[in-house]
């Protein structure tokens, strides 16, 4: 973080300070270029400055120095710049010896990319890192450097940078930053496709953040299959999940939906019903009146019309039966009985309290809501 002492040594270089034999080379620039603090326009005028004096110097800039102006770019959100950078750089300038090298490349032009709305290049530049070579250090990384990985702020320490585990953590972080746009983009299926080749290809299981990106996907849209599936994903991978994922699968099974999401259910029951309709209408043209006609006039309560319908929509608007499961596999992924209401090793928020009361209430079960209205 001392900028002005490393200004200092340049300029020192520069007056032969340090002997004829010490010359400005382009890993003095890389140097410079790795600013940890470069943040704001001024930051970006003064690298653009570093640029044009490197090239003024016939001095060619590497990987790190295109990496570090492209990132400063996408974060002062120079766009004209960003895109300039982005069509004169490319990965085939990376050698195939240094694949982690083009795993940091590769992930600071993929998020110069999303900066642009642009899903189609870094997918591309994801398959181009496949091709190359895993290197064979197994050296591991603290898990402490690497837990904001899937945000792009990736801490390596410099001597485990090329590292096998380090390759894999840049692959990671490429794959998850292209799910987080699909997600936000609602596109779904792309970014489970993305999740399962994510899960093949790379050796590191997905982090807690991109399966809590899924979760909040598919609880919004009450899609209590997909939360399931993801749920077993997390198990398989020994990702536990945290408080807010278990109250997100939790609440997704009995929270009552908006107007649109309703309205979307009830048009899927009433689809179905109608195919129902029809093939019953085809079955009797085809069969001919049955044997023994119903009277018209029974002299019974007519039976609305919606029920039939209503009661389908609350089977794909509450599920009670799921609710608990969930509830039940978070005490047991803390090591607690759910019978055990004085237990301090877990203590249900009131999210989680008010769903789970409200699916036993759905199951007949008031002896059981009253457990946890004590709990």
């Amino acid at each position: 973080g001392r900028r002005d002492l490393a200004y200092w040594i340049k300029q020192n270089i520069e007056s032969n300070v340090y002997g004829p034999d010490v010359k400005i080379n382009v890993h003095t620039y890389a140097a410079l270029f790795s600013d940890p603090s470069i943040d704001g326009l001024p930051d970006l005028i003064r690298l653009t400055n570093l640029y044009d004096e490197m090239l003024r110097r016939n001095i060619a800039p590497n990987t790190q120095v295109q990496k570090s102006l492209i990132s400063a770019a996408r974060r002062t959100g120079e766009h004209h710049l960003l895109k300039a950078l982005l069509d004169s750089t490319n990965l085939e300038s990376v050698p195939h010896s240094y694949s982690t090298l083009a795993a940091r490349f590769a992930g600071a032009r993929g998020q110069g990319y999303i900066g642009l709305r642009k899903l189609n290049p870094p997918l591309a530049e994801i398959l181009r890192l496949l091709s190359y070579p895993v290197i064979k250090d197994n050296r591991p990384i603290p898990e402490c450097r690497t837990e904001d990985g899937s945000q792009g702020n990736i801490k390596i320490p410099f001597e485990l940078s090329n590292t096998r585990q380090a390759f894999f953590i840049y692959l990671r972080s490429a794959y998850e930053l292209q799910i987080h746009m699909h997600i936000i983009r609602r596109e779904g299926k792309f970014a489970w496709k993305l999740l399962d080749d994510l899960r093949r290809n790379c050796y590191l299981p997905p982090t807690l953040m991109l399966y809590t990106w899924f979760v909040r996907y598919y609880s919004k849209r009450k899609d209590i299959r997909r939360l399931r599936e993801i749920y077993e994903l997390m198990m398989q991978d020994g990702v536990s999940p945290n408080e807010h994922v278990y109250t997100k699968l939790i609440t997704a099974c009995m929270f009552t939906p908006g107007d649109r999401l309703l309205s979307v259910l009830a048009k899927r029951v009433a689809d179905k019903h109608a195919s129902q309709v029809g093939d019953s209408d085809a079955d009797m043209e085809a069969n001919g009146p049955p044997s023994e006609a119903v009277p018209q006039e029974s002299g019974l309560p007519a039976i609305p019309k919606d029920v039939i319908a209503t009661e389908d929509v609350n089977s794909l608007v509450y599920f009670p039966s799921e609710c608990i499961a969930f509830f039940e596999d978070m005490f047991l992924d803390h090591g607690v009985k759910t019978s055990d209401i004085h237990s301090r090793k877990l203590c249900p928020n009131v999210q989680i309290t008010n769903a789970v009361m409200r699916a036993y209430m759905a199951l007949e079960k008031p002896a059981m809501a009253l457990r946890e209205f004590n709990r």
